[in-house]
């Protein structure tokens, strides 16, 4: 599949395709690298990466983060555990996220909870 169809098929960004196709190709030069980048056809197995690159980009993990959970997926050997750790450790800080947001809204609810007594009182 060309970049164009991946894109229109499963929704994923043109210039994530672009960069993925980029680094597929391997090219020396700027022009020739786009060149081939556009030419590039998507495997299904390249649709899969893509979709667990923007999986991990879309629950949390920062680029760095994603690059080296990729590289552990290629690695057979103790890479569940490895990648269960870096999962593990984004649920924590998001657990961490909700609970902060949790109090904030209890802080909230007591400041209009304050002014709807005032109001009634």
């Amino acid at each position: 599949m060309t970049i164009t169809e991946v894109s229109e098929k499963y929704k994923i960004p043109i210039a994530l395709l672009q960069r993925y196709a980029t680094e597929k190709t391997e090219a020396k030069g700027t022009d020739k690298k786009q060149r081939q980048a556009d030419s590039y056809r998507f495997t299904e197995n390249d649709i899969e990466q893509l979709s667990v690159r923007m999986t991990l980009q879309d629950i949390g993990f920062a680029e760095e983060e994603i690059e080296a959970y990729l590289r552990l997926r290629k690695d057979n050997e103790n890479s569940a555990a490895a990648c269960l750790i870096m999962l593990n450790k984004l649920r924590s800080r998001t657990l961490d996220m909700i609970h902060g947001k949790e109090k904030a809204l209890e802080r909230i609810d007591y400041l209009r909870y304050e002014l709807q007594t005032q109001t009634k009182g």
